[in-house]
């Protein structure tokens, strides 16, 4: 899949040490080969463990997540409009 997530990803690996990615409807087989330790299961993700994120999908299963205790979240596809969150 042709992602600009996948070039935010490499960026921010270069400098930040802890870099996960998530996406609920990627193929996972394809989403472990491409991020290998870094991909997390969807269904595995503990939001509060998380001091930023960066939503860069408007899907359903993340727009039913509350991310409101992580400090610093990053709504860079406005999928949460009437939340307070960064808009780049």
């Amino acid at each position: 899949r042709n992602s600009r997530v996948f070039n935010l990803y490499d960026e921010l690996r270069g400098i930040i040490k802890n870099v996960y990615v998530s996406d609920c409807i990627a193929d996972r087989v394809s989403a472990e080969n491409t991020y290998k330790n870094a991909w997390l299961n969807p269904e595995n993700v503990k939001l509060e463990s998380f001091k930023a994120v960066i939503i860069a999908v408007s899907h359903d299963e993340y727009l039913n997540m509350n991310f409101d205790q992580i400090p610093l979240v990053f709504d860079i596809k406005n999928a949460f409009p009437e939340r307070d969150y960064l808009k780049i």
